[in-house]
């Protein structure tokens, strides 16, 4: 054998072992899930999916925090168009972990991210995410002015999009969470914890246990929506092979829509950062929210 051959075997092996080093040292797992939501309307069901990629890695070699570990996404938010000019946004905020708390037995949340991460790797697993697990909803009175943003509540879709057009559906005086100011779960919660709405709005948004939350849902019985114009029929994850969601948020939002939020937020922080703006939802979102891309 030449000396240059010899030369490239040797660089080839050295490839090889530096490759194995780092996976050794970085292991990852990356899936695709898939998130549809089906809403139920008087024109009938009206679906919409959305393809996203999760990557978990951990970083075994880190002197100061081994074993840390990262996660990263990539796709868009999930769009219902429940016609007329009304959409129906499932965010991607805490997408990375949702398969895991979905998809998987509850002992294997007790298990290595290894374990976890190899077990969403199976193409065609599938299930039906619970109302506790649901992604922040949302939707826009004006699809054109991001200032019109409001949250959807998932036990109650006719408070973000209004009466049917023949005047059926719930109203104000037959939601009463809507007069507390709170979306039917916590309404729900409040009501069952025996609390005054001051005291429960208190502990809900202090520092509280998940056992707290779960005794109060073990006590919550499903609100019947059978008179609800539009109704969240289910929220299904399925580990999937397709390709990522490109292109529906364009589709929707104009370049402008960004642009105009953007500004929004500038002159806000222009105007100091006690102002009344970075207490709404809008000051809460990001435009990562709703669309991720690798660069």
């Amino acid at each position: 054998m030449t000396r240059l051959g010899k030369t490239v075997l040797a660089l080839a092996a050295a490839a090889a072992v530096g490759y194995a080093l780092v996976v050794s040292l970085f292991p990852s797992w990356s899936w695709r899930q898939k998130l549809t939501v089906a809403v139920e309307t008087a024109e009938g069901e009206k679906s919409g999916s959305a393809v996203v990629e999760v990557g978990w890695s951990v970083d075994t070699f880190n002197p100061g925090n081994p074993g840390r570990a990262h996660d990263r996404l990539r796709g868009e938010a999930t769009i219902v168009d429940l016609g007329g000019g009304k959409y129906l946004f499932a965010l991607l905020g805490g997408a990375e972990g949702l398969a895991q708390y979905v998809l998987l037995d509850k002992a294997m949340l007790n298990t290595s991210m290894a374990e976890r991460g190899s077990a969403l790797q199976q193409v065609g697993l599938s299930g039906e995410a619970p109302s506790t697990l649901y992604p922040l909803l949302v939707t826009f009175t004006d699809i054109a002015d991001p200032k019109t943003v409001k949250r959807v509540d998932p036990d109650d879709l006719d408070a973000a999009f209004g009466l049917c057009p023949d005047g059926t559906g719930l109203n104000d005086a037959e939601a009463p969470w809507r007069a507390a100011g709170l979306i039917w779960r916590r309404w729900a919660r409040w009501q069952a914890s025996g609390l005054t709405l001051d005291a429960y709005k208190a502990k809900y948004e202090g520092r509280v246990l998940p056992e707290w939350i779960e005794a109060l849902d073990r006590m919550i019985t499903p609100r019947d929506r059978s008179t609800d114009c539009r109704r969240l029929k289910a929220m299904t994850l399925t580990i999937t092979d397709e390709k990522v969601t490109e292109g529906r948020v364009e589709a929707v939002f104009t370049k402008a829509f960004f642009e105009r939020w953007r500004d929004i937020h500038k002159e806000a922080i222009a105007r100091g950062f006690n102002d009344p703006y970075f207490k709404t939802l809008l000051a809460n979102l990001m435009r990562g929210d709703f669309q991720r891309k690798v660069k």
